[in-house]
Order: structure tokens, then C-alpha cells, then sequence
């Protein structure tokens, strides 16, 4: 065996660095409890336990009762698994001998004595003493926990219990690994140990675990607003998010295979040749600098960047969101202002004004959050004053970051000046590009890559086609742009080709493993007592280099740090091994199969005033397999005219959709309707329009069922109330007549004597109401129920509301105020939201928000127990942001404290699972809105989604 072999096999290794979603634990509280009661290293004076959960002696009155949990949703099922609190030293953990995953079955209703008893408990605990704890149950309506204390006699202590601890140990924390908690790393480093302890065999994790359980925190908002706003469309043509799954690299990793002879994606760009002709837009004058395969965000004025900037610190950063979204504050633009010397105070904003006429921010891939390669190009009106604040500040930083060299050089035909400390914290470097272009990056690739576009060696994206088209579309000086984004086909292309998708595979490896050996060494990094050292000579991953341990942490030669890994332009990557190549080969192939013909690229047009935010993104063309696809086919080939779906200022929300009645789906429908209701002609649907709309009006209802506090048995004994109405557009008010006809004598034959038919008269125009006979229905709910509708000249209204049939009416009756008609904003869908839509929002999302709101605040709980209970005296959220480079921070703006009597750590806004906070309310984002409007148009196979907020 090579030493480089017997290196690899003597380290316990785990990691990850993707936390997404809600998934298992068991002893620590789900989503809440302490990982431990008193965590101490494993000497050989303990004892070692595990026994079934209903054999523990509880003291006398404090037995569990047998008890039916009801069906908890899955998203919530990790928040409520029974947990151990011991008293005293020793560690202990509640696990389901019977099951692979963890201490509850996903769903299901069982009973304490009944169906625990695969339930145990493994505890480790010094000997000679009985142990004693409590043991925390959900209680039966998930309202909190209830406490039952135990002990287990001295004597219960067996050698082969050790066995079953630390498989329930290792249970304990895969199951945090596989849920994709905060804290992965720790989580995979301790069950890797309690591995090892049990079997004597060590392993490698090189990667972020597949085939992985993912749960999903529910949130019909944020998939509405993900939908409407183009952000579905983005990470479905981006897949940013889709790894390489190579397995476990060969034993010695040979990279054997030349990067350049492994074919990218061939899927032919779209010929933009005949759509540029004629156009000439204004260009941005920093497009000439930007090389054609990177993403590009302009910026016409220096204000225009600091507006962004300020409303990404309040209300989360659109780029960062775009391009990657996760749930962690990563603090990812306040580490690139302090690597660049870049930090937007007082003094830079002044001099940015007076300095600075435009601004572009590049960069080669966008792996923001992990480490990117970016730079910021600025076109200076004052260039000298720009360059010596900016050498002010690097000066600066170099006065006050540990180990910063000042460096000065020559990279190609571009000089440069640069500070650059040995972590990358401060790595900026100054070069000018022309007489009155300036940049400023963290990379010497970048600056190479900005020379060679400088010097004509390489494209500029000013000479992009597309980029022509979109800037077409998006006219730059547009009063309402304060930054357009673009992703060319190249940018987008190369994201997908063999070297940065093996890159960021590499980069993903290196992460787990450095997160590894952090976990291992985190005590002495904690308490100020590691030193220098080489930990590994060779890292594990193809390209290696050796990984040091320092005072500040773990560092690999040639992979960086968790807080800043090498961007993927600077690794050598000619050559890679047959698994990656393979991995690429398969993914490539799928890749390709969301494209039927040609590729895609990306304008974003971003707008921020101080009562007003915008979006216009424009993907051509859409994937194949999008999730848009069924709106697309409905829609395609119609146009929603403005005003359509009766739109009037009542309507707190207001959903539109233009209808193809030639497309598929519609021909299918309306040939079912016809096999039912046969009507001769062009079918049973032949009436319908180019349109249909739901809307809801304002109406007292929507208060109540946000004050209700269940939502759903409100709305089972009132939705009969619901002030809701379907409008479908009608195009020949003859055949929508005998299709009414023609239905009511089959609901009539079909339902016998059940249904009554009446009919009533308001503003000279008659409506129908449809009820239940009360003789022939018991059902009281059946009894309250009465559907009411209306067939007019341009539309068929249906509501449960008479009321609102009423208005209807009133709105086409003559002498009626005539609305204005307004547009909408797509021309395929549309939604529109207007004042007042809080209590609908809080109604019809409220309920969903709290509950994830509440479990996305529980998932940062087992990891700041962790720290809580191992580090006692230090803050364990800085503590992880330290070690861990991301803040935990509470969704709900609260703070994590510990709570001595429930044993856990606790959002000051959610609680925690055994005390639930009180519910949130929606994002004061949200509250903020005035009004709404969304579009969709599909055009060209693509798609443009525009959304304006109008805010208080």
C-alpha cells in the first residue's frame, strides 16, 4: 500500500457545504434539541447502555402515557422525534433499531407501549452511577413536548451496549447529514467517528451524499412568486445545482484524460443574424471590456449601484438570488467589499458620484457564496481621483489585515497594484484598462482574461449578438433601469462545460473534506491553540496539494478555504480521470435533453426606487421539460387583451390567462365536455373565448379567515362564503347559451331530483342560482352551498357569492362608471395584487409562511446545540459563523438563546418545537406592497416575466 494510500485510510473525514431543506434527528429535538446531555471524550471508566424506551424507570406519576400523535407533515416531521436530555456527563441518543433513519416514522400514528418497542435508547455515561435524564415526547397535538425523567440502574450497564450507542449515535447524525441541516460538516465528521469506533474501519466522504431523502419545506408563496417572476425559468435552464455523480474516485486519482478531447454541449446556439438587423441600440460603453462568456451586471451610474446595493442588504440580494439560490446568509457581499477594499461607507459613496460614470460587475462562473473570480469595471470620469482611493484604501487594508503583502506586476500588457493576504480575506487588485476604464478584482485569472479582451486577443461581449438583441429590448438610459444583467450563450454554455462542471465537482470534494478536518481540529481552533502544522500532503481530490492546519483554520495549497475557495478559473484542470469524464459525459447527456433545437441566453433589466421595485427577465428558449410547459400550451397563440377577466378596482387579487382554443389540451377538454353535453357544431366548449380570469374580491371574509387560527375547518364551514369568482371569456354568446341549456339537462338527469334551478333578475339582467333540495341532502354543509352564474355578452361569470354576480353585472349595466383598461402585464398570464391584499395573503398564505418560516428558524437549532453544550460560555452563532463561514440567521429577525429548563437552544421569534413561538407574520417585504403586478408572455419558444411592486 502507498503512503499516500495509508494516509488516505487513517483520516475520518465528512463535510458538505449545500444545506437545503428540513429532514431527521432524534435526540436533538428534532429541529431543537441539545445533541447531548454533557458532551466529554469516551474514556475507559464509562459505561455503556441501551435499553427500549417503555423499560426506562420513570419516576412514580411522570410514566408516558399511551398517546396517538396525528399525521404530521413531513416538513415538520424532524421537529417533533422524541429526545434525551441527560443530567450530568455522558452523551445519549434515541434511535429506531428497526429502521435505517431515525427515532419516528415519517406519517404515521402509533402508540408509546404499543409500537415503541424497536425504540431504544444508547447511552454512554460514567460507571459505578445510575444515569438519569429526561426523556421529551410530543405531545398529542404537537403543541410542545412533555418531560418524563428516568433513570437506569447502575447495573444496566453491559460491555455489548457499546454497540448499540454508537449505532444509534451514528443513526443520530446521518440523519442530519441526509436532511441537509446547518452544520453538515460536524454532523458527518461525528457519525464517520462513531463509524469507525464501531467497526475499527475508517472512510473517506468526498462529496456531498447522493440519492439522499430531500424534504421540502412547504410555501405556495414563494412557488407563486417563483413562478411569475421568471426565477423558476432561471434555475431550470441554469441548473446550477446539478453535480457530477462520479462515486468514489479511483485509489490513486490519475488524471489520465485530457480536458480538452471531452466533448461540451453541442446544442447549436440560436442564429441571432436576422433579429439584430436593422437595430441599433445604445451600448453599454463597459460592454467592450467584459470578455463574451461571462455573466455581465451594468450599472449606469454609480447611484444606480449603491441603490441596489442598499436594497440588497435590506431585502436580500436579487444577483446572488438569481444565480444561487440558498437559505444561509452567507455574507457574501460583505466579504467581496472587504477582499476588494471596496466597502460602500459614506466617503466612498461621495467620491463614487463625483468619480464614477458607470459600472459592470464580472465574472467567470457564479459560485458567489463559495469563491468566485469577479471584478468590478468602472467607467471614471475623475479616473486619478478613483485610483487614489482606491490605493487609499488598499493601503489601508493592509495596514490592519495580518499577514497582507502589498504586491505590484504585470499580468500580459496590464500593471497592476494589489494587497493580498494569505486567507484571500483582502485580495484586491487595481489595473487600468484604458484611460478611463478601471478595474478592481480579487483574481490575477481575471485580470488576464480582462487584458486579453483589451487587447483584441479574445471577444468582447459588445460584439455579441444577442447582447445587441437584449440590449434592443432593454434600452439602455431607460429611466426605470437601475441594472441589467446578462448571461450570453457562451457564459452559459461554458457554466455547462467539462471544466467548470468538474471544477466546481473538485471545489465540492475539496469542501467536504476541509470541513472535515476543521470538525476533527475544532477544538484546538476554538480555544486558541492550534498550530501550525501540515495535516495531509496530498489532498485527496485530483490536483491536490497539501492541506494545512493554522490559527485561523484549514487551508488547502491549491483549494483555499471554507470561506473562500479557489475560483475555478485559477485551478489547473488540463487533465481529469475516466470517472469524472464519465460523470461529465452523463451529465452532458441529459443536459442536452431539455433543448430541442437551439441555446439559451439571459436578460435580466432590474429596477429599485424608494416606492417602486422591478423585474424583466427574458430566458429564449425555455427547457424542454420546463415547469411552465402545460401554461405554455394552453396559452400559446393567444393574446390577453387589456382589461380582460373583467379587472375592477374591488378585486384584491386578480389572476388572468389568455386561451388558445385550438392548442391540445383545450381540443382534449372540450372533447370530454362534448361526450357528456353533446351540442352540434363545434363542440360542447365552442362558446369560450380568448381568456379566462379568477379573481377575489375585498370582502370582510378574508380578515376573518386570517383571525381564525384554523384555517382549514374555517374555510370547511364557510367556504360557501368565499368571495371568489371564474369569468370566461366568451366569443359567441348563442352556442355559451345552448351550452347551458344543454348542461343543466344533464345535471339534472345525472344528480335526478337534487339540484334546483332558479332564476332571479338584478339591473334588468338575469342570473341563475343552482342549490341542493334540503329534503333530499342531510348534509348541513351540502344544504349552505348555492352556485350562482351568469352568461353575458362577453363573459360567464360563477361565484358562491351572489353579491359578487351582482357586481358584475352593475359593472356592464348602463350609466356604470367606465373602468379604464389596463394592461396587463403578460400577455400570456398575469396576476395583479392591490391594496389591501394583505388579509387575502395572510389568508391564503399566512398559514403556509408561518410553518416554514417556523422550520427553516428550528433547522439552525441541532448545530447551535451542538455549540452550545460543547463550547459552554461562547455565542454559539458567531462561534459557526467563525468556523463555519455562514450566519444562522432566524428568518423571523429574532435571536438564538439557550433555554436552560427545555435544554435548547431557541429563536427568540419561533421558540422552539417544545415551545413554539407565536405565529409570524408575512415578510415585511410583503406588508410593505401597495400593489402587484405580474406578467407571463411565452414568446419564441422562451419567455419574458416582468413583475412591478408598488411599495409603501
Amino acid at each position: 500500500m502507498s503512503a499516500r494510500t495509508e494516509s488516505r485510510r487513517g483520516r475520518r473525514m465528512a463535510g458538505g457545504w449545500l444545506c437545503a431543506a428540513l429532514s431527521a434527528l432524534p435526540i436533538a429535538l428534532g429541529a431543537a434539541g441539545p445533541a447531548a446531555a454533557q458532551v466529554a471524550p469516551a474514556e475507559a471508566e464509562d459505561a455503556w447502555y441501551n435499553a427500549a424506551l417503555h423499560a426506562l424507570e420513570f419516576e412514580p406519576g411522570q410514566e408516558p402515557q399511551e398517546r396517538d400523535w396525528p399525521w404530521i407533515e413531513r416538513d415538520l416531521v424532524p421537529a417533533y422525534r422524541p429526545y434525551v436530555v441527560l443530567r450530568g456527563e455522558g452523551e445519549a441518543y434515541v434511535y429506531d433499531s428497526r429502521r435505517t433513519g431515525g427515532a419516528l416514522p415519517t406519517g404515521q400514528r402509533w402508540r408509546f407501549s404499543e409500537e415503541m418497542v424497536g425504540h431504544r435508547l444508547g447511552a454512554r455515561a460514567p460507571a459505578g452511577a445510575p444515569v438519569s435524564g429526561e426523556l421529551y415526547l410530543p405531545d398529542e397535538d404537537l403543541g410542545g413536548f412533555t418531560r418524563h425523567p428516568f433513570t437506569l440502574p447502575a447495573d444496566a450497564a453491559r460491555e455489548e451496549a457499546r454497540e448499540g450507542f454508537l449505532r444509534g449515535k451514528e443513526r443520530h447524525y446521518r440523519d442530519l447529514v441526509d436532511a441537509e441541516y446547518p452544520g453538515a460538516g460536524w454532523f458527518r465528521y461525528q457519525a464517520e467517528e462513531a463509524r469507525r469506533l464501531r467497526t475499527g474501519e475508517s472512510s473517506e466522504v468526498e462529496g456531498p451524499v447522493r440519492g439522499r431523502r430531500r424534504w421540502r419545506t412547504s410555501d405556495d408563496l414563494d412557488d407563486t412568486l417563483g413562478l411569475f417572476s421568471g426565477g423558476r425559468a432561471l434555475s431550470e435552464n441554469l441548473q446550477l445545482d446539478r453535480e457530477l455523480t462520479t462515486g468514489r474516485l479511483d485509489e490513486e486519482m490519475e488524471d489520465v484524460h485530457p480536458i480538452d478531447e471531452i466533448e461540451a454541449v453541442t446544442t447549436r446556439a440560436i442564429d441571432w443574424t436576422a433579429r439584430i438587423e436593422g437595430l441599433e441600440p445604445e451600448l453599454d460603453p463597459l460592454a467592450r471590456w467584459v470578455p463574451h462568456d461571462q455573466h455581465a451586471l451594468f450599472f449606469p451610474s454609480f447611484a444606480a449601484m449603491t441603490s441596489l446595493v442598499d436594497e440588497a442588504r435590506e431585502s436580500g440580494t436579487p444577483l446572488l438570488h438569481l444565480l444561487e439560490p440558498r437559505s444561509e446568509d452567507a455574507r457574501t457581499q460583505e466579504r467581496y467589499e472587504r477582499q476588494l477594499c471596496l466597502v460602500l461607507d459614506a466617503l466612498a459613496r461621495m467620491l463614487g458620484g463625483q468619480a464614477v460614470a458607470s459600472v459592470a460587475l464580472t465574472g467567470s462562473d457564479p459560485y458567489l457564496r463559495t469563491g468566485s473570480d469577479v471584478a468590478l469595471i468602472f467607467e471614471a470620469s475623475r479616473p486619478e481621483a478613483l485610483l487614489a482611493f482606491v490605493r487609499a484604501r488598499q493601503k489601508a487594508a493592509l495596514e490592519t489585515s495580518p499577514g497582507a503583502e502589498a504586491r505590484s506586476g504585470r499580468v500580459g500588457e496590464l500593471e497592476y497594484e494589489a494587497v493580498v493576504a494569505p486567507d484571500r480575506s483582502v485580495c484586491s487588485y487595481l489595473a487600468r484598462l484604458s484611460e478611463d476604464a478601471i478595474c478592481v478584482t480579487n483574481s490575477k485569472a481575471q485580470l488576464l482574461r480582462l487584458g486579453r479582451v483589451a487587447r483584441g486577443e479574445a471577444e468582447a461581449l459588445a460584439g455579441e449578438d444577442e447582447y445587441v438583441w437584449f440590449r434592443h429590448r432593454y434600452e439602455r438610459g431607460h429611466a426605470d433601469e437601475t441594472a441589467f444583467l446578462m448571461l450570453t450563450d457562451a457564459a452559459i454554455r461554458r457554466w455547462a462545460g467539462p471544466r467548470w462542471r468538474i471544477g466546481a465537482s473538485r471545489r465540492t470534494r475539496a469542501a467536504a473534506i476541509l470541513s472535515a478536518w476543521t470538525a476533527e481540529h475544532l477544538d484546538e481552533l476554538v480555544e486558541g491553540r492550534a498550530a501550525s502544522a501540515v495535516l495531509d500532503e496530498l489532498l485527496p481530490v485530483p490536483g491536490g496539494g497539501a492541506v494545512r492546519l493554522e490559527p485561523e483554520g484549514v487551508r488547502s495549497q491549491v483549494y483555499g478555504q471554507l470561506d473562500f475557495l479557489t475560483p475555478i478559473a485559477e485551478l489547473e484542470l488540463e487533465r481529469v480521470t475516466l470517472a469524472e469524464r464519465d460523470a461529465y459525459d452523463r451529465f452532458r447527456e441529459r443536459y442536452e435533453r431539455n433543448w430541442r433545437d437551439v441555446f439559451d441566453p439571459i436578460g435580466v433589466r432590474i429596477s429599485v426606487e424608494p416606492e417602486r421595485l422591478g423585474l424583466d427577465l427574458t430566458v429564449i428558449p425555455l427547457i424542454a421539460g420546463t415547469d411552465y410547459r402545460q401554461l405554455v400550451d394552453v396559452t400559446r397563440g393567444a393574446q390577453l387583451p387589456a382589461g380582460a377577466g373583467d379587472a375592477h378596482p374591488e378585486a384584491l387579487v386578480h389572476f388572468a390567462m389568455s386561451i388558445d382554443t385550438d392548442s391540445s389540451i383545450f381540443r382534449e377538454i372540450d372533447g370530454m365536455a362534448s361526450s357528456m353535453i353533446p351540442i352540434r357544431g363545434e363542440g360542447a366548449l365552442g362558446w369560450v373565448g380568448d381568456h379566462l380570469a379568477i379573481y377575489a374580491d375585498a370582502d370582510p371574509f378574508w380578515a376573518e379567515l386570517g383571525q381564525s387560527g384554523d384555517a382549514e375547518a374555517f374555510m370547511e364551514d364557510n367556504f360557501h362564503r368565499t368571495p371568489v369568482a371564474l369569468q370566461v371569456g366568451v366569443r359567441n354568446p348563442m352556442r355559451l347559451a345552448a351550452f347551458l341549456v344543454a348542461f343543466r339537462t344533464f345535471a339534472e338527469g345525472a344528480s335526478g331530483d337534487i339540484l334546483i334551478w332558479e332564476t332571479f333578475e338584478h339591473a334588468g339582467r338575469s342570473y341563475a342560482r343552482v342549490t341542493v333540495d334540503e329534503d333530499m341532502v342531510d348534509d348541513e354543509q351540502a344544504q349552505n352551498v348555492a352556485v350562482y352564474y351568469v352568461a353575458l355578452r362577453d363573459a360567464l361569470v360563477v361565484s358562491l357569492r351572489e353579491d359578487l354576480i351582482h357586481r358584475a353585472i352593475d359593472r356592464r349595466s348602463e350609466g356604470a362608471p367606465e373602468l379604464e383598461a389596463r394592461p396587463w402585464l403578460g400577455a400570456s398570464a398575469a396576476l395583479r395584487a392591490t391594496e389591501g391584499v394583505g388579509d387575502l395573503l395572510r389568508a391564503a398564505f399566512g398559514e403556509g409562511w408561518a410553518r416554514g418560516e417556523r422550520a427553516r428558524a428550528w433547522k439552525n437549532l441541532p448545530i447551535l446545540n451542538e455549540w452550545a453544550r460543547r463550547f459552554p460560555g461562547r455565542d454559539p452563532v458567531a462561534l459557526h459563523e467563525e468556523h463555519w463561514n455562514v450566519r444562522l440567521a432566524c428568518p423571523g429577525g429574532g435571536a438564538y438563546e439557550w433555554d436552560a429548563e427545555a435544554g435548547t437552544m431557541a429563536s427568540t421569534a419561533h421558540g422552539h418545537p417544545g415551545s413554539p413561538g407565536p405565529p409570524v407574520e408575512l415578510p415585511a417585504m410583503l406588508e410593505r406592497i401597495l400593489d402587484a403586478d405580474l406578467g407571463l408572455t411565452f414568446e419564441q419558444d422562451g419567455l419574458r416575466a416582468r413583475a412591478e411592486l408598488r411599495r409603501r
